[in-house]
C-alpha cells in the first residue's frame, strides 16, 4: 500500500498541472474571443447605424426640412434676383457717373432701375401670395415644427460623428492586431461596451420604424458569436410608431409623437458617446505606445453639443422592455441650471470649454458605468 500510494502521487502532481496549463490556455483563448467579439460588434454596429440614420433623413428629416424651410427658399430666390438687379444697376451708374456731365442722369438712372426692381419684385410676391400653396400641409410653420427640425438634425449630426470616430477607432484595431492580443487580459471588457451600442443600433429602428438588419445575416458572418446576442433580439414588435407621411401632410399628432422619438433617439447617441468613450479609456490605460487618433475630448465636445431634451415628451408606446429599460432615464442637458446660464458664465470666465468638458464627463461617466453594470448583469443573466 505504501509503494502504491508515492507512486500516485507524482502521477496525481503531474495530472494537477495539466488542468492548470489547460485552464490557462482556455482563459486565453476566452479572453481573445471576447476581444475580436467585442470589435465585430462595433462593426456591425457602425454599418447599420449609418444605414438606419440615411433611412431617418429620407423618411423623417427631409420632409419635416421641406416645411420648414420650403417658402424660405422661394423668397431667397427673388432676393437674389433683387440683388442681381441692384448689382447691374450700380456697374451700370458707375459707368455713367464717369462721364463729366453726365451724374444728374447717371442718378436718374440708377433710380429709374431701382423703381423697376422693386415693381418687379412686388409682382413677383403677389404672384407667389397668390400660387403659393405649402408642400406638407396648408398652415404656417409652427414653433414646434422648427424646434424638431432644428433637434433631429443636430442629433444625427452628432451621431455621424460619432460614427466617424468609431471608423478611426476601427482603422486603429486593424492596425493594431499584435497590440490587441498582447493586452487580451485587459481588453476583454471592451465586449460589454460593444454589446451595449450594438444594442442602441436595434433600439433605433423600434423608435423610429426602420427596416432592422436579421440577426441572421449577424450569425451568418460568425456564427460563433451568436452566443453573445440576446436570444430575443430579432423579435421584438417593430411596431409603426410613426407611419410614413401620407401624402407629405405633417399633423400636429406627428410632430408631438416625433418629439418623444427625438428625446428617446437623444439618448441612444448618449449611450453609444459615453460606450465609446470607456473604449478609448480602456484601450489609453492598458496599451502602451497607443498612437489613437482620437480621444475622449471629441466624444465629450459632441455630448455637450447635443441638444437640450423636450420636458414633456409624448410617451413612445411598444417599445420592448429591454428598450425601455435602457432609455429610461435620459442624459441631462449640459446646463441644467439657467437657460443662459453659459453666456452669463462664458462673460465672467475667459474660457469655460474646459469646465463644461470636464462636468460633462464625470457627470455622464457615472450614468454611463450605471448602464453598463446592468448591461453586464444582463448578459450574464
Amino acid at each position: 500500500m505504501p509503494r502504491s500510494s508515492k507512486r500516485n502521487h507524482p502521477k496525481t502532481a503531474k495530472s494537477t498541472h495539466m488542468q492548470v496549463k489547460s485552464t490557462t490556455n482556455s482563459n486565453l483563448d476566452d479572453d481573445r474571443e471576447k476581444v475580436e467579439a467585442a470589435i465585430f460588434f462595433l462593426r456591425c454596429q457602425e454599418w447599420m447605424t449609418r444605414k438606419y440614420i440615411k433611412e431617418i433623413r429620407i423618411i423623417y428629416l427631409n420632409p419635416l426640412d421641406e416645411l420648414c424651410s420650403g417658402k424660405k427658399r422661394v423668397v431667397e430666390s427673388v432676393s437674389k434676383s433683387m440683388e442681381h438687379s441692384s448689382s447691374d444697376s450700380a456697374r451700370g451708374a458707375n459707368k455713367v457717373a464717369g462721364v463729366g456731365d453726365g451724374r444728374i442722369f447717371s442718378m436718374d438712372k440708377v433710380s429709374e432701375k431701382l423703381q423697376q426692381a422693386l415693381k418687379i419684385l412686388q409682382r413677383n410676391d403677389g404672384e407667389m401670395a397668390q400660387s403659393y400653396r405649402p408642400v406638407t400641409r396648408e398652415k404656417t410653420v409652427s414653433l414646434a415644427d422648427c424646434c424638431a427640425l432644428y433637434r433631429l438634425k443636430t442629433v444625427l449630426e452628432a451621431m455621424q460623428e460619432l460614427l466617424d470616430i468609431q471608423a478611426s477607432l476601427d482603422k486603429w484595431f486593424e492596425n493594431n492586431k499584435t497590440n490587441m492580443n498582447v493586452y487580451k487580459s485587459r481588453l476583454k471588457n471592451l465586449l460589454t461596451s460593444a454589446l451595449t451600442n450594438f444594442e442602441m443600433a436595434y433600439i433605433i429602428t423600434e423608435l423610429f420604424a426602420v427596416q432592422q438588419v436579421p440577426r441572421q445575416e449577424i450569425q451568418k458572418i460568425k456564427p460563433e458569436y451568436s452566443k453573445y446576442i440576446r436570444p430575443d433580439i430579432n423579435t421584438r414588435d417593430i411596431t409603426i410608431i410613426n407611419k410614413p407621411l401620407d401624402k407629405g401632410v405633417i399633423t400636429r399628432d406627428y410632430i408631438k409623437k416625433l418629439e418623444g422619438q427625438i428625446n428617446h433617439f437623444r439618448t441612444v447617441v448618449y449611450e453609444i458617446a459615453k460606450n465609446l468613450e470607456i473604449i478609448i479609456e480602456l484601450i489609453i490605460a492598458d496599451v502602451r505606445d497607443h498612437h489613437l487618433e482620437v480621444n475622449v475630448k471629441q466624444i465629450a465636445m459632441i455630448i455637450d453639443n447635443l441638444p437640450p431634451k423636450y420636458r414633456f415628451p409624448e410617451t413612445i408606446h411598444h417599445l420592448s422592455s429591454f428598450a425601455k429599460k435602457l432609455l429610461a432615464n435620459a442624459p441631462p442637458n449640459p446646463d441644467s441650471g439657467h437657460i443662459f446660464g453659459s453666456f452669463l458664465n462664458d462673460s465672467h470666465s475667459g474660457s469655460t470649454n474646459s469646465r463644461l468638458l470636464t462636468q460633462a464627463s464625470e457627470r455622464s461617466k457615472s450614468c454611463s458605468l450605471r448602464s453598463h453594470t446592468d448591461m453586464s448583469a444582463t448578459y450574464e443573466a
